[in-house]
């Protein structure tokens, strides 16, 4: 690669995909900077065999109150000694495209954040989600990621900022007062870039935790202990996402994937 690029990973529990993923940025970034959330399982072992992971660990918590804000600050501190041209900001799920480090290496660098497609796999790697509707509170869910406008989350189309051009000295901030955050820093400066040239493949939805309805019942209850939601109401919302009712899905691109990477 032509430009100096940094992945930094959020991570907790994540043996079942974590090796994947990494084998994928270990191909293209410089260093990946990962912040742990206190894992139970084999992930530390996983990631500290990789030579270019720095391991870094989020500060204690209850489970039930996310410290994204302080975990990303983690990261971002670390990074700063790296001076890279580029963050890739991802979860453990989350792998980006096969072209991923062309896209980044082609940027005239006056784009400071690239809020990119988030596709969402759905009952195995060979099809994604596309379908739109609503939920019985009217709240919009697009599963469709190259469509709509660039904005966080289902509505409107899945797209996320997680490619950011790093200016060395900033002082890039996260809130630490909200429990779910976006991708990025809250004060990128400049302009932002929308583009469906490449993309990140997010395997979380073909996860057992997810499959199982676990991960959802986790987030509800998340939600309503920090921000007041009521908790079957979270629930059922969720559930009313995972729904199949209103499934379409479409097939991967096959020039999305790595070659041998398993």
């Amino acid at each position: 690669m032509i430009k100096k690029v940094i992945a930094s990973l959020g991570i907790k529990d994540e043996e079942w995909i974590i090796e994947k993923t990494l084998k994928v940025l270990d191909r293209f970034c410089d260093k990946i900077i990962i912040v742990d959330d206190h894992s139970t399982d084999n992930t530390e072992k996983i990631c500290r065999s990789f030579d270019k992971v720095e391991w870094y660990v989020n500060v204690e918590h209850d489970w039930k109150v996310r410290t994204d804000g302080i975990q990303k600050l983690t990261a971002i501190n670390a990074i700063k000694p790296h001076n890279p041209d580029y963050v890739l900001f991802l979860d453990a799920d989350e792998i980006p495209f096969r072209n991923m480090p062309q896209f980044i290496d082609e940027r005239d660098d006056t784009i400071d954040l690239w809020k990119l497609p988030f596709v969402h796999l759905w009952g195995d790697e060979k099809h994604y989600r596309v379908d739109k509707f609503y939920t019985s509170k009217g709240i919009e869910v697009n599963y469709d990621p190259f469509c709509g406008p660039a904005v966080y989350g289902l509505g409107g189309g899945s797209k996320k900022g997680f490619l950011m051009r790093w200016r060395d000295g900033y002082d890039y901030q996260y809130r630490t007062d909200h429990h779910v955050l976006p991708m990025e820093p809250m004060n990128v400066p400049g302009d932002y870039g929308v583009s469906n040239e490449t993309g990140i493949l997010h395997y979380g939805k073909i996860s057992d935790y997810f499959k199982t309805g676990k991960k959802d019942e986790d987030y509800a209850v998340m939600r309503s202990h920090t921000m007041g939601f009521d908790l079957q109401d979270r629930i059922k919302h969720h559930e009313e996402c995972r729904n199949e009712e209103n499934l379409i899905v479409d097939k991967v691109k096959p020039e999305w994937f790595w070659e041998d990477i398993t």
